[in-house]
């Protein structure tokens, strides 16, 4: 993957599991202390799974350009690292609005932890999903004596998002742990091809991305695309694909003026293709091409469509009262 731009108004197996609420909370940097391996298999693709041809059926393509534009944008915030207390103010002023005790919750709860959080640890997956699902705050809003400026309202969203219902979402892809063990290749081109065409072109809907197989994970929220399938000359019966997708940066800090960082990423891969009667062709292989082959999607996270179960990790953060107060 290569990151063309940024800045701007902007599974193996198939994990589709129901029941108990799970947390979000990712790594958001690099761990400097750990070393992992970065490719510590490279497989035949034919050895991968294909979960999106298991919910979707064959991926079929044509030659040409497309591009998609959902219509959707989500927005940038922070990420919020475990480390710091940013989003302490916020907690006092909604226990205010809402005769709630959520600072005191989140003091003792990190003063109690098992265990000091790392530097890299934060809220990505929580603003991702949260930007995607919440309209984007467009100004302060004043609930009874109290002023909640842009940010704060965007943390109190990102904190609500800290736990998801497992039922809510569908996961395409499985993380590389970089323990050695993980399939540094299980999403394969033909399958993340494949979700571009179902969730953007198709169903007109962003999802979020993982946007490199390395153990730690950037969630990315993707709301756009642009790609290119052209018949590779030098190989008869594949077919090569230039893949742009438009999506969403976080904020580099809580407070940072209100804007959405938009990011290209850019990967490119080649599809086998075998001839079908009366259609476009169909795609029975695939393999990344280029920087790619290193740097492609580790795994792709979709809301289910309907109402998304989630709750905070804080007990005293109600998300009903988000829902009737920060509109």
């Amino acid at each position: 993957m290569r990151i063309l731009s940024a800045r701007g108004a902007y599974a193996a197996r198939l994990l589709v599991i129901t029941g108990s609420l799970s947390s979000l909370i990712a790594a958001c940097a690099p761990p400097p202390e750990v070393r992992w391996m970065e490719a510590p298999s490279l497989p035949s693709p034919s050895q991968a799974g294909h979960p999106a041809t298991r919910l979707w059926g064959d991926l079929r393509v044509s030659p040409g350009v497309v591009e998609v534009d959902t219509g959707s944008r989500p927005w940038s915030g922070y990420w919020f690292p475990l480390t710091g207390g940013e989003s302490a103010p916020v907690l006092s002023k909604y226990d205010l609005a809402s005769g709630r005790k959520a600072r005191e919750w989140f003091d003792a709860s990190r003063s109690q932890a098992d265990r000091p959080a790392l530097p890299w640890e934060g809220r990505c997956d929580a603003w991702a999903m949260a930007s995607l699902v919440i309209p984007e705050p467009r100004g302060p809003l004043a609930i009874g004596n109290v002023t909640f400026e842009v940010w704060e309202q965007q943390a109190l969203w990102i904190h609500a998002f800290e736990n998801i219902s497992l039922g809510s979402r569908v996961i395409l892809g499985d993380r590389n742990l970089g323990d050695g063990t993980s399939d540094f290749n299980d999403l394969l081109p033909m399958e993340f091809h494949k979700i571009l065409e179902q969730v953007l072109r198709h169903e007109n809907r962003p999802f979020i991305l993982d946007r490199d197989p390395k153990p730690p994970i950037w969630n990315t929220p993707i709301w756009g695309a642009r790609w290119e399938i052209r018949e590779d000359r030098n190989r008869p019966g594949w077919m090569a694909v230039s893949t742009d997708l438009y999506g969403v940066l976080p904020l580099e800090s809580a407070r940072a003026p209100s804007e959405r960082r938009t990011v290209v990423l850019h990967y490119e891969y080649a599809l086998r293709v075998e001839a079908a009667r009366g259609g476009p062709f169909r795609v029975i292989d695939s393999e990344w091409t280029g920087s790619s082959r290193l740097d492609h999607p580790d795994f792709v996270t979709l809301p289910k469509p309907g109402t998304l179960e989630h709750r905070s990790e804080n007990p005293e953060i109600d998300v009903e009262w988000l829902r009737q107060n920060l509109k």
